[in-house]
Order: structure tokens, then C-alpha cells, then sequence
């Protein structure tokens, strides 16, 4: 065999090798009747109840600055995603007390003679700067069509007097609060799409990453055998660098189990997503990671009665793929008190971040009611 033919061979075995690779699934253990299953009892506080004028609570976000909690929702007259929908925020200096939630973000008329709908993306700390990023929308009130979504962020230096609107000129409507990387880099993600930023400020130019590189998906179970409907991809770092976007598998094609795609440059370019092995209810989910090098999972792994979300669970894995190690965070039941569009589900929506040696996390309760726990670090042993 001539040299340019080995070298050929050479070079197409090294390209099976990079983009036929055997993904890493991700994996749970949840087992509600398990022995190994522990229950916790953390601390709690409400931050909002509903009224009968505003019943709908949902989307919720949090962060540390400055010495405060601040919480961020969507809060509506009756259900999801309804005309006037709109943005509050409260504030905490000692995890129990919260004050009034006011309504900082609200929406102007549309297009078709209503008001038009705001959600929140999450609210972080970028340079230095409170920040939320939220979408706003138009619709027609005839459809659930989303018109012309435009994601905004505005910012603050202490928490009280809020900049503008900027205009980040995408059309998405972010799953969570950026992810900010080891390198400084800030991702986020809008469902299977993810966009990058390397401006410090978090509101300078965003960028679409490259999706769909055929890389990881060898015995796996792929997206081009399934075509599911994947959404509200949970973002985070192992220590290794990959980055992983975790989404929930939802609609006609759901089959009780999230999907996982990742990227191994920096969140430039990403995997078409496969199937993990990782359980769920058909709802967002949060990953993370813990100061001591564990990663965390909160979400609601029960896939038995997707529409439940019920209990809400707490996992833990050293190495950053097994979720072994599983914890009921919470599973008493909240009564829906008021009709709404999309109300299902007990424990919806969670988002956690990780201070002090707590573990704080917030949710939305058959999204009336805003709720917040928090567990030692110390506890999840």
C-alpha cells in the first residue's frame, strides 16, 4: 500500500475517532421507596402568594449581591404566558423575610390591540453588575403564537435603580441565567440553541454557537432516530472543561428521560443531543455544581406522572455523570387555588445557587405560589 493511501486511512480513522466517539450518559437512581433515599428538611420562606387579581407565579431566577437575595419572577392575572404578563422582584437580607414583590418590568401594548408578554431569564451577577435578562413578546389573541420575541437585560450597581432596557437584538427566550465559564466566557441557552459572549459586560454582542456536530453519539440513542422535542436546556462546566446542556424532553415524544448534548471547545460548538439515562417529569431541572467538587441536580425525576412534578429532588454525583446519591428535597403538596392557563404541577420550575454553604433554592408551587429552601452543604453527605 502506497504512503497516500496509509496516510488517507490514517486520517479517516481519526475522524471516526473524533466524531463517532461514545458519549458519557448521564444517569439517576431515583427511587422514592429506596432506603438509600434520604429525606431533608430544609428551611423555608415564601416570597409570594397568590391574589385574586394576579393568581399566576412562574419562571423564577435568584442571586447574591451585595449581601441580599434577590428573586425574580413572572406574575400573571391567571395563567402562562397571557397578555400583561410581567416581571417581579423581591428582596432578601436574611433568607425569611422578603419584601413586597414589585412589579419592576411591565409590559407595553402590542400589536393587536393588548398588552404583550414578559418573561424572565434569569437573574445573575455579570461584571460586577446585577443583571436580568428577560424576553418580551406580542401575540394575537387567537394563538399561543410567541411574535417577535426580543430578548432585553437591564442592569444595576446596587440593586434599587435599574438602566434601561438593552436591546440584545436575539429572538430567544432563555431556559436559564447565563452560564458564566472557568474562562470568563458567558453562555446561554434558548432551548437546543445556544449563544456566547466574550464581552464582560453581558450585553454587548451575543453569538450563535455552531450546533449540531456529529460528534458523541455512537450507541447512543440519537436525535435523528427520535426527532423529540427538546427544551430548556440546563447549562453547566464539568472540571474536565466539557460543557454539557442538559433539556427536558417534552410533547408528543416524550419518553420520560432528559437529553444531553455537549461541547468540548469552550461552548463554541455543540453535539446534536442523545438520549441519557437520566429520569424526569417533564419539567426544567437545574445542574450544577457544588464548592468541593460534587455536582448537583434539582428537578423532579418521577417520571411515573409526568403532569405531578412531584416529589422535588435533590441528587449528587462525584464524577459529574451518576446522580447516585439522592435526597427528597421537598414533598408536601400545594392545593391550586385559582383557575389558569397551564397551572399543572406541583413543584415547577426550579433554580438553585449555591452561597455560603447553603444550597438556596427557589420555586414556583402550581405556579401561584413563589417559594424558596435552602439546605446545608454539610447535610448532603
Amino acid at each position: 500500500m502506497g504512503k497516500t493511501r496509509i496516510l488517507i486511512l490514517v486520517m479517516v480513522l481519526l475522524s471516526c475517532r473524533a466524531y463517532c466517539q461514545t458519549p458519557v450518559l448521564f444517569t439517576n437512581n431515583y427511587d422514592r421507596k429506596s432506603k438509600e433515599t434520604v429525606k431533608l428538611y430544609p428551611e423555608r420562606s415564601v416570597i409570594y402568594d397568590p391574589a385574586g387579581s394576579w393568581s399566576y407565579a412562574h419562571h423564577p431566577s435568584l442571586a447574591w449581591f451585595k449581601g441580599k437575595l434577590y428573586a425574580v419572577f413572572s406574575n400573571g392575572r391567571h395563567g402562562e404566558d397571557e397578555p400583561g404578563q410581567r416581571i417581579m422582584l423581591s428582596v432578601s437580607e436574611n433568607f425569611t423575610d422578603w419584601t413586597e414583590p414589585v412589579a419592576l418590568l411591565e409590559p407595553g401594548m402590542g400589536n393587536y390591540g393588548q398588552e404583550k408578554i414578559l418573561t424572565p431569564g434569569g437573574i445573575t451577577v455579570v461584571d460586577g453588575r446585577l443583571t436580568i435578562y428577560y424576553t418580551e413578546n406580542d401575540n394575537d389573541g387567537k394563538s399561543n403564537r410567541r411574535i417577535d420575541p426580543v430578548l432585553y437585560a437591564i442592569t444595576s450597581d446596587d440593586g434599587i435603580t435599574w438602566s434601561d432596557p438593552v436591546n440584545l437584538s436575539l429572538k430567544i427566550f432563555p431556559c436559564q441565567r447565563p452560564l458564566q465559564l472557568s474562562n470568563g466566557r458567558l453562555l446561554l441557552t434558548g432551548n437546543t440553541l445556544v449563544y456566547y459572549t466574550d464581552d464582560s459586560s453581558g450585553t454587548g454582542v451575543w453569538h450563535r454557537c455552531r450546533m449540531g456536530m456529529p460528534k458523541y453519539q455512537d450507541g447512543a440513542v440519537t436525535f435523528d432516530e427520535v426527532k423529540p422535542s427538546l427544551c430548556e436546556g440546563s447549562l453547566f462546566e464539568h472540571e474536565n472543561g466539557t460543557v454539557f446542556c442538559i433539556l427536558r424532553s417534552t410533547g408528543k415524544t416524550y419518553d420520560g428521560y432528559l437529553w444531553q448534548m455537549q461541547s468540548n471547545d469552550g461552548g463554541i460548538s455543540w453535539s446534536l443531543p442523545v438520549k441519557s439515562m437520566f429520569t424526569d417529569s417533564n419539567s426544567k431541572s437545574y445542574f450544577g455544581s457544588l464548592p468541593d467538587g460534587r455536582y448537583l441536580y434539582v428537578g423532579t425525576p418521577d417520571n411515573r406522572k409526568p403532569a405531578d412534578r412531584h416529589p422535588l429532588v435533590l441528587a449528587i454525583s462525584e464524577n459529574g455523570y451518576d446522580f447516585n446519591r439522592t435526597y427528597i428535597l421537598s414533598d408536601d403538596h400545594y392545593s391550586q387555588l385559582y383557575p389558569g392557563r397551564w397551572k399543572g404541577g406541583d413543584y415547577g420550575y426550579p433554580f438553585a445557587i449555591v452561597h455560603d454553604g447553603y444550597v438556596y433554592v427557589i420555586v414556583s408551587r402550581h405556579k401561584e405560589r413563589m417559594e424558596i429552601l435552602r439546605i446545608g452543604i454539610d447535610e448532603l453527605k
